[in-house]
């Protein structure tokens, strides 16, 4: 029987290539996808709903920990890049031969830190692509 390997979260990374600045110590990632869609129902759909898909939505948000290997230049750059709007180019996925990530083109969306007096400064924020988004195999 065949097997397949699991794509453990732990092993995913999100790197924007402005500044090629790796958002790294992440503790949580994900992949929203979703489409529109419009309605065709007319006269002749004899009484069924019909529909046609339209728009594709889809954002990356990320949450991780903030170091002092990567925290102040990293803020620095994604503060730069939300404040601005910068069009980046993103990949997001694991590293690991084998598996599979996204790359393409987008906007930095949302970008929160949080530091508790008595815990990790905590960072999380959220990429929407624009245009076309590639599935790749590494």
């Amino acid at each position: 029987m065949a097997t397949k390997t699991t794509e453990y979260g732990k092993n995913w990374v999100v790197k924007i290539a402005a500044g090629v600045t790796t958002i790294d110590n992440l503790t949580s990632t994900g992949w929203t996808q979703s489409r529109d869609v419009r309605d065709t129902t007319t006269k002749d759909s004899a009484d069924d709903e019909e529909s046609e898909v339209t728009i594709r939505h889809r954002t990356l948000p990320f949450s991780g920990y903030l170091t002092e290997a990567t925290g102040a230049a990293s803020i620095v750059t994604l503060q730069g890049l939300l404040a601005n709007g910068t069009i980046i180019v993103f990949r997001a996925g694991p590293t690991t031969a084998g598996t599979h990530y996204w790359t393409g083109s987008g906007r930095l969306i949302k970008l929160d830190w949080e530091g508790p007096f008595d815990n990790n400064v905590t960072l999380e924020g959220e990429i929407r692509p624009t245009g076309m988004v590639t599935y790749s195999v590494n």
